[in-house]
């Protein structure tokens, strides 16, 4: 699609491309051919703005680059002469850490307690979802669903929290199956950090604090006997505030205010906060700079190791092969698990085209 549009603006005449973005969902190899692409271009005379928070792109494709935050311009640099700990250090006012699934010494408790789920396919000829196979939910663990979008990813977290039914389809909690609807899956113990925190995941005109209660204000601390408790539900949601790095001066201030970080933040904090044993976390970091990741990475670990399960649909390959512990390719509906020998960028974006053995 982006080298239709490309290509459709070549076709006009176009000296100056803007790319906001362009490989936001596409395969490693997809991404090596826009690259490819990118460079002929260059090298035709056609100027090129690339806006992207991959710092990998900029260095490979970039001669310069400028580093925004917070609405200014922060420094204008050669890509040769600057590398990719610096533009983070620019990019976040800060020493940005590499974080790491670090299984090997994890509490082996976090595996032991906790509920697993689980979701069978018996569904040979299903539109999205199709095929006969199971992906378990282990608590304790983060499992990985690679894949390139509209392979039924969506689907698949719509099933789990209940928003599709299907007689086909049938989500399980240590064995038994969930009651039908979203209200029965939530009381089972499952969150959700959706990939779009502007349409599904807020109600950008309410205030944080009425977005953190959103899914439990019928319930303490938020509630009783059907009454609002305003000073619990405040010092509750001051404390989910600090404990997720977002400022508390801005307690009354609507959603839609803050930046993309702090937003994706106060997703985060609502469905960690909330009592749950499952999450399931879709392209958490989508649009968020190096900075805002470090966070939601983090907070993912976190609730990890406190034995829930967590499910992590991503299109970012890094973030799978750093998350981790284990991941299934969702390719044209059917689920097919990757070996550990193959956890690699080449052999992942292959499977994520069909292309390749699995397990």
């Amino acid at each position: 699609m982006q080298r239709v549009e490309i290509f459709k603006a070549l076709w006009k005449g176009a000296r100056l491309l803007i790319l906001d973005e362009p490989t936001a969902v596409l395969t490693p190899q997809e991404t090596e051919n826009l690259s490819d692409l990118l460079r002929n271009l260059r090298g035709q005379g056609h100027s090129i703005l690339f806006i992207s928070h991959k710092l990998e792109e900029i260095e490979k494709l970039c001669d310069r680059v400028t580093i925004l935050r917070q609405g200014k311009t922060i420094a204008s640099l050669d890509v040769p002469e600057t590398t990719r700990e610096e533009l983070s250090l620019l990019m976040m006012g800060r020493e940005v850490r590499q974080i790491r699934n670090q299984s090997a010494a994890r509490s082996s408790s976090s595996s032991t307690h906790g509920a697993a789920f689980s979701i069978e396919c018996r569904n040979p000829h299903g539109e999205r979802l199709q095929g006969n196979w199971r992906l378990d939910l282990a608590p304790g663990r983060i499992t990985a669903i690679a894949g390139v979008e509209g392979n039924g990813q969506t689907e698949l977290a719509e099933f789990l929290l209940g928003l599709r039914s299907n007689p086909d389809i049938l989500v399980l909690k240590d064995g038994k199956q969930l009651p039908p609807g979203v209200a029965g899956h939530l009381r089972e113990g499952i969150s959700f950090i959706s990939e779009d925190r502007q349409s599904s995941g807020l109600v950008l005109d309410f205030s944080i604090q009425e977005n953190l209660a959103l899914k439990d204000v019928s319930s303490a601390p938020w509630s009783r006997w059907g009454w609002l408790l305003k000073k619990s539900s405040y010092r509750h949601a001051q404390k989910v505030m600090q404990n997720f790095g977002i400022p508390p001066s801005r307690m009354d201030h609507p959603a839609g205010v803050l930046s993309g970080g702090n937003q994706q933040r106060v997703v985060v904090a609502r469905e960690i906060s909330r009592p749950h044993q499952l999450l399931v976390a879709a392209n958490p970091t989508r649009g968020l700079d190096v900075g805002a990741c470090e966070s939601v990475y983090r907070s993912l670990l976190e609730d990890c190791e406190r034995g829930v399960a967590v499910l992590l649909i991503s299109t970012e390959m890094d973030e799978l092969l750093s998350l981790a512990d284990v991941i299934h390719v969702l390719f044209k509906g059917m689920i097919r698990t990757i070996p550990p020998a193959a956890w690699n960028h080449q052999s992942l974006g292959l499977a994520l085209m069909g292309i390749g053995d699995s397990a």
